[in-house]
């Protein structure tokens, strides 16, 4: 198993995500839906108790909606905390 940045090359350091890979060679399952009249791509995982969108998502579908802080604690796959 390997956690490889799945980021890009124009991604920021705070914006950089990781792919597990477990050597399975299936394909993510992938949908697209349509959020404020905006068709965003999403990967299902159903395991999944939260959906995360990046910087860019947010403020090209929802670019006038404020965040508000959250005492939500999220956690890796394998339990350590995610900083952010």
């Amino acid at each position: 198993m390997e956690a490889t940045p799945s980021g890009g090359q124009d991604s920021s350091e705070d914006d950089v995500m990781f792919n597990i890979h477990t050597g399975s060679s299936s394909p993510p399952m992938l949908v697209k839906l349509e959020v404020n009249q905006k068709p965003v791509q999403f990967e299902v995982d159903t395991g999944a108790t939260v959906t995360v969108i990046d910087d860019r998502t947010l403020k090209s579908v929802f670019p006038h909606m404020p965040l508000s802080k959250s005492n939500i604690v999220l956690n890796t796959y394998t339990g350590e905390i995610c900083l952010y």
